[in-house]
């Protein structure tokens, strides 16, 4: 793939939203929820971009977070991450279906 700046940009863009969402599930569940809405409706408004593709990110993010963990991460750790990255895609594909399938723009900066 030849590099993009802008992709590049939404990637960690999106980093940024997972990070949120691990860093705050524990004790603010509405605001994950309105970060992974506002992501969704931010991406819906994309020609040609399906939830699916949030699926790419997956091995990625896992890597970093072994990397950030070292040997603190273990296979259970991993597995509870693999299990929350499809809980967030599958929440935020949900969402881009039902923007799409209502008409709504959305919209705003999902990296606030």
């Amino acid at each position: 793939m030849l590099h993009s700046g802008a992709f590049e940009a939404q990637a960690v863009a999106i980093f940024n939203v997972y990070d949120y969402v691990i860093d705050h599930l524990d004790r603010d569940l509405d605001g994950v929820m309105y970060k992974l809405e506002q992501t969704a409706r931010y991406h819906s408004k994309i020609e040609n971009f399906y939830g699916e593709f949030f699926q790419y990110l997956e091995e990625p993010l896992i890597q970093a977070l072994r990397e950030k963990q070292f040997e603190n991460f273990k296979a259970r750790d991993e597995e509870l991450m693999r299990t929350l990255f499809r809980w967030m895609q599958k929440h935020m594909t949900l969402e881009m279906e039902s923007s799409q399938y209502e008409g709504t723009t959305g919209g705003g900066n999902y990296d606030q």
